[in-house]
């Protein structure tokens, strides 16, 4: 079964993926796009996020892939960092916060449920199928 971790970091992702014996649930294997997109070419950004009139059509089109992918692959887990400060981004650029605050969080995880996770972390489990 596939799980999507929605971090910056690599160095969290992979080993992670690995070693719980998982496939990467998103044709994007970490959420790095983000910091692409906040950087404005001297300095990287966080708070306010991105309107949807501010968004350029490469963060859109992350945002949309990311949640088709949701819906293709089905990952069993999703897990976004809750707590701010992930590689490559602003210091109060929080990634579960982003998630709801552009709505992605409302229009792609439907079939989900949140769950406790660790600390530092938003999880969520996939909702098992109804018959």
């Amino acid at each position: 079964d596939p799980i999507l971790i929605l971090h910056t970091s690599t160095q969290i992702v992979f080993p992670t993926v690995m070693q719980a014996d998982r496939r990467i649930g998103s044709r994007y294997p970490t959420a790095f796009a983000l910091a692409f997109a906040y950087f404005d070419g001297k300095r990287h950004h966080g708070k306010p996020y991105h309107t949807a009139a501010q968004m350029d059509s490469l963060e859109r089109q992350y945002l949309d892939n990311l949640g088709q992918d949701v819906l293709k692959y089905k990952p069993t887990l999703i897990m976004m960092p809750s707590t701010p400060g992930d590689q490559g981004l602003a210091a109060d650029f929080q990634i579960d916060e982003y998630f709801a605050t552009v709505g992605w969080s409302a229009r792609w995880l439907g079939d989900y449920r949140e769950i406790r996770g660790p600390a530092g972390y938003r999880c969520y489990k996939l909702r098992a199928a109804t018959p």
